[in-house]
């Protein structure tokens, strides 16, 4: 990711500035090269796997210092990417917005507006054709390969030709996902309470978690139609991709029986605002008490609640 752009991985580590971005970019290169210098001589295959290099890397540039980083190392670099139907990834997307700053009962994105970057997978393959090269690209249907535990790890273990005789150990489950009332309350929060430092990303993260174990039950899911409607928009490239990498004419299945004829009920989601802010506030009140430690407050806990910039200002008043 180019350092002029920020997210929540950089606040939440304090390098929210192009300089500070920058430095630490160059420091993790250094230590990625150094790693693999270190397994060239007795590896013969290394996986590298993100989810960040879809969301992140937006140009042809980025993709090119991949490309930079690794090609010293090696002449054979084949990607493997997993591609999930639109409509369904911007429901998992959703969720994971709830999570972060945003504040809107908007489950699919407005077509209008809608990120190009993300959702059009033939941009997506055009550009890490266009550095790698088309025959090094391999296209899987995420949805197809997803029906059942680790399946998709499986499926990548056979792939990526790691050896089938090993006996792997698949870690548990992460990021599960949040009911319709969870994503209402952290709606809610994130309408009030924005991100702004690596505090604000941790005490997020914990409402989260509680409201996810509070409240189970389903997300929320926009109606069939419109569903279908989102789907739409790229039926005609998906083909395309479907034709140039897997000899077909579609990409993913077309059913939509999942969805309810129509969207979440705003307003009856609504009605738990005050319940859920009320046990939100409960619930962090811990996070918040003053800690008390031989009749006296911990006044170096309270220190390294304080966000990082906040901590460094107050070292060079008093510390010098």
């Amino acid at each position: 990711m180019h350092e002029s752009r920020s997210d929540v991985f950089t606040k939440a580590r304090n390098i929210d500035s192009p300089v500070a971005r920058r430095e630490w970019v160059q420091a993790a290169t250094r230590r990625f090269q150094a790693e693999l210098t270190r397994l060239k001589s007795n590896t013969d295959l290394l996986v590298i796997t993100s989810e960040h290099f879809h969301s992140r890397l937006r140009s042809v540039d980025e993709v090119k210092r991949v490309y930079d980083l690794l090609a010293p190392f090696s002449d054979d670099i084949e990607i493997v990417v997993y591609l999930r139907r639109q409509d369904r990834l911007a429901v998992s997307l959703f969720s994971t917005k709830c999570r972060g700053d945003f504040s809107q009962f908007e489950i699919l994105p407005d077509p209008k507006s809608v990120d190009e970057h993300y959702y059009n997978y033939r941009l997506l393959i055009d550009r890490w054709s266009s550095v790698f090269g088309a025959d090094k690209i391999v296209v899987r249907n995420y949805d197809a390969v997803t029906r059942g535990d680790s399946r998709l790890l499986l499926d990548f273990i056979d792939v990526a030709g790691l050896p089938n005789e090993i006996e792997y150990e698949f870690p548990p489950k992460q990021n599960q996902g949040l009911s319709g009332r969870a994503q209402a309350g952290l709606l809610y929060l994130n309408s009030a309470v924005s991100t702004v430092t690596a505090y604000d990303v941790a005490l997020k993260r914990h409402v989260s978690e509680m409201l996810r174990d509070m409240y189970p039950g389903e997300e929320m899911l926009p109606s069939r139609a419109d569903a279908e409607a989102f789907y739409d928009l790229y039926r005609a490239s998906n083909s395309s991709l479907a034709r140039t990498y897997l000899s077909s004419e579609i990409l993913f299945d077309e059913d939509f029986s999942r969805y309810p004829e129509e969207g979440c009920d705003v307003e009856k989601l609504d009605e738990v605002r005050s319940e859920v802010l009320k046990i939100v506030v409960e619930h962090s009140r811990d996070m918040f008490k003053i800690p008390i430690r031989n009749n006296r407050i911990d006044t170096y806990y309270l220190f390294r609640t304080l966000p990082y910039t906040v901590r460094k200002q107050l070292k060079r008043m008093f510390f010098r």
